[in-house]
């Protein structure tokens, strides 16, 4: 399967089930993630955390995104893929509250890109294991076990 026809996406979830504290916590990690709210040690040591969990090799060496958005991947849009945090504004929508914003997500998006040139292309596969990797790095964070869901959205160009 040719994966460049699509827009990817790594989405993450809490269980809807979760209590009010641990929705409370995630949202804020959300927000802080999407609004760049982080300090760049912390966001850092998630991304690290990440990194350490990956079992493909290719994963296991991606360099931290040297962006204010943070992610993964090499510097370079034209010549190295990139995994960045989402910045959602139906978000800033609803901090707002201007009229007609949809019902606040509780989902973490990390956007996917190849390299402009096609040099370096996600494989499904690392993809997954990133999946994994993040889903036991926010399971960390909100020091619960597998209350996290996560799962690779592709929908075409």
């Amino acid at each position: 399967m040719n994966i460049n026809n699509f827009n990817i996406r790594l989405e993450f979830e809490l269980l809807r089930c979760a209590p009010k504290e641990y929705q409370t916590k995630w949202l804020k990690l959300k927000n802080q993630l999407e609004w760049c709210d982080i300090t760049t040690e912390d966001r850092d040591n998630l991304l690290n955390s990440v990194i350490n969990y990956c079992k493909i090799e290719t994963n296991k060496n991606l360099p931290i995104l040297k962006r204010v958005e943070g992610g993964l991947g090499g510097d370079s849009n034209i010549d190295n893929k990139q995994l960045r945090f989402y910045h959602d504004l139906t978000t800033l929508n609803n901090k707002f509250k201007w009229p007609n914003s949809s019902k606040l997500s509780n989902t973490i998006i990390i956007d996917i890109f190849n390299s402009n040139n096609n040099d370096e292309i996600w494989t499904l596969e690392e993809l997954s294991d990133l999946v994994d990797s993040f889903s036991k790095t926010f399971s960390d964070y909100m020091e619960e076990e597998d209350c996290i869901e996560g799962k690779i959205t592709l929908t075409n160009k």
